[in-house]
């Protein structure tokens, strides 16, 4: 992450096959849907902001925690040292660049159960909204 040359290898490299993989499993979507987000398909798309390929999704959720919250959810759970975490977010697009092209955010620096109960409310409206 430190090294932007080597980062736009690794994506072009990466993301043809992400993006050929997404498309897949889109494609092999059960119809008709079984769950409460019945007909949803969501993309976890980490780079999304940074691909400027927002425009082919109707709805964008961004999820976002402070920075603090978010270097030591990476030292924690991923093992990472501070400066590796902090050199991988100063590499991402910044939160008022996800806010642009978000048509929801969601604030993760909750507890779990806090989180799970607003994307359940989000998901909830989602479905009711009749243009989706």
């Amino acid at each position: 992450f430190r090294d932007e040359a080597a980062r736009a290898r690794l994506e072009a490299i990466t993301h043809p096959e992400i993006r050929a993989a997404a498309r897949a499993a889109a494609t092999r979507a059960t119809w008709p849907p079984t769950s409460v987000a019945a007909g949803l398909i969501i993309h976890e798309i980490p780079l999304l902001a940074e691909s400027g390929l927002a425009g082919h999704f109707p709805i964008v959720i961004t999820v976002e925690a402070p920075r603090e919250v978010r270097i030591e959810r990476l030292v924690t759970s991923r093992g990472m040292s501070a400066a590796d975490a902090k050199a991988r977010i100063d590499a991402q697009a910044s939160d008022a660049d996800r806010r642009r092209i978000a048509t929801y955010v969601v604030n993760s620096a909750t507890t779990l159960t806090e989180l799970q109960a607003d994307i359940t409310r989000l998901v909830s409206e989602i479905m009711a909204t009749p243009e989706r």
